[in-house]
């Protein structure tokens, strides 16, 4: 079977997300699967190990661990996929279909697991952010040619807010499209963090990114208060 598109999934002790994601994947047609794993200490190495993946390992850092499973794979078309989250089959056809009208990278449309009025609002402006500004972040599935992927230097080596570095990058010279199929993130966050306490300090991060704040501390601020939250 021809690989069409290659998913790529970040992993640091997931295992109580991994077996139903890979169980979902494994009903894909035309895709390989790659795990980037940055040195877990749970059972998430062996889950893998009993399903058809590919695996990528080293030290921890998202960017750079999707970087190493864009390394291994075999696809033109890469996608990025958070461990706790769901694809819908039909994204795969539709981004290929995005490919062939001539656009070169994208994301999905986002729903969270939970359909409370809070989650269904902040998936509206989410995906409102990525159709109208090219911004799309990571649990949102971003895809990109891999060609193009691998041009621009991939994602860059920063602990944090390294999917909003690629997008601004790519926007600026590449068009891209949010495909209609939809992922479905993981609400944890939230529930760990608090709804407004979580989105605030989510903000908060983004704006003191896009004015130049140092990606290092603000990654230190937000490990500080991860666990904190939990």
């Amino acid at each position: 079977m021809l690989t069409k598109i290659s998913v790529i999934v970040p992993v640091l002790n997931e295992e109580e997300c991994l077996p139903e994601l890979l169980n979902s994947l494994q009903r894909f047609s035309g895709i390989e699967i790659i795990i980037s794993d940055g040195g877990s200490s749970d059972r998430s190495l062996e889950i893998c190990s009993r399903h058809p993946v590919k695996m990528a390992t080293g030290s921890a850092g998202r960017g750079m661990q999707l970087n190493r499973g864009a390394q291994l794979a075999t696809a033109p078309i890469l996608l990025f996929l958070h461990a706790d989250s769901q694809l819908e089959t039909i994204v795969v056809e539709q981004v290929l279909e995005a490919i062939e009208k001539g656009y070169h990278w994208g994301c999905a449309t986002m729903d969270f697991d939970e359909r409370t009025p809070f989650y269904r609002v902040l998936a509206f402006f989410s995906n409102l952010r990525a159709r109208c500004w090219k911004s799309c972040y990571g649990d949102q599935a971003i895809w990109c040619r891999k060609d193009i992927f691998l041009n621009t230097g991939g994602f860059p080596d920063i602990p944090l807010m390294e999917d909003l570095a690629l997008s601004h990058h790519l926007r600026s010279k590449y068009p891209s499209q949010v495909v209609s199929g939809r992922v479905t993130s993981s609400a944890r966050r939230f529930r760990a963090g608090g709804l407004w306490a979580t989105l605030i300090k989510m903000q908060v991060l983004k704006m003191l990114y896009l004015l130049g704040a140092n990606p290092k501390r603000l990654a230190d601020y937000y490990q500080q208060w991860w666990r904190v939250s939990l």
